[in-house]
């Protein structure tokens, strides 16, 4: 596993949690390697079929291509999770098992998701997550993050979705990443959703497919822990050299104004933009 040679302190540490979290998936899933081949699988092929994106709010955007670096909101001050600070230490404690203490915020992830290579066509079946994280979706350049790059099914960053699901290093996926199995020791006899089962049925069903990953919010509607999927970040990003494509999902014509008076520096760079918005229409 990649997580093994990392030099991030947290991939490093987790390098050691995550066989031990898959061992008790074992345990409490015994008899069911089939279901979990089939997961496997199709969590392997999804992320194959599919880009890293990420969304930020417009109004970041300027300060994101002036310092040609995406940072993540311990460094920041900015986010969208309920707690702050506080809860994202609680949160990545649960998921990767660290003590959070006395990292520096430049170890923590940088959020992200799989979209299909037709934005379009996939943005469409759910835009909610322009409404949640902002209107500016950056495409990374994926050969540049895949061996930094862990994964959740929803939202990890949730303070009790992190106590229901460990992320997964994308050489050495497993079910885990589903919610379901505690990271942390609970009480005999509480209940646990079973996820595992639940995703199961979406792929035998054809209710989720690997070309429209935003599928799976719909798919999952009344679910709460299966939004997207979460991608989780290590190590810089840098705008300029890491950014595959821009899109643009303008809630006003301010919007794409805002983002569109740095079209000549992406141009520099020969990083494409559009408007997600007018290919919709098309629809």
């Amino acid at each position: 596993m990649y997580l093994e040679q990392s030099t991030n302190p947290i991939l490093k540490s987790f390098a050691s949690v995550y066989p031990i979290r898959k061992s008790h998936f074992h345990l409490i899933h015994r008899g069911e390697s089939d279901k979990e081949k089939v997961i496997i699988e199709f969590l392997q092929n999804i992320v194959e079929k599919s880009d890293f994106s990420m969304c930020v709010p417009v109004k970041y955007f300027g300060a994101i291509v002036e310092s040609d670096f995406v940072k993540n909101s311990m460094e920041t001050g900015h986010g969208t999770t309920n707690g702050g600070d506080e809860v994202r230490i609680k949160a990545l404690s649960n998921i990767y098992g660290i003590d959070a203490e006395g990292l520096d915020p430049a170890d923590y992830p940088k959020y992200g998701i799989l979209t299909g290579k037709n934005k379009v066509k996939d943005l469409i079946q759910d835009p909610d997550i322009f409404y949640h994280y902002g209107g500016v979706m950056l495409t990374l350049k994926k050969e540049k993050f895949i061996g930094r790059t862990t994964m959740t099914i929803g939202s990890s960053l949730n303070f009790m979705e992190s106590l229901l699901k460990t992320p997964v290093p994308l050489d050495d996926i497993s079910p885990v990443c589903i919610k379901g199995m505690p990271t942390k020791p609970v009480q005999p006899g509480t209940p646990v959703f079973n996820g595992f089962g639940l995703f199961y049925d979406l792929i035998i069903n054809n209710k989720i497919n690997i070309t429209t990953p935003n599928r799976l919010a719909m798919a999952t509607d009344g679910f709460p822990g299966f939004e997207n999927y979460e991608l989780q970040f290590f190590g810089p990003i840098r705008f300029s050299t890491d950014v595959e494509s821009v899109s643009v999902f303008p809630f006003n014509d301010e919007d794409f104004e805002t983002v569109m008076a740095y079209k000549p520096t992406l141009d520099k760079y020969g990083i494409p933009i559009e408007n997600l918005l007018d290919r919709m229409t098309l629809f």
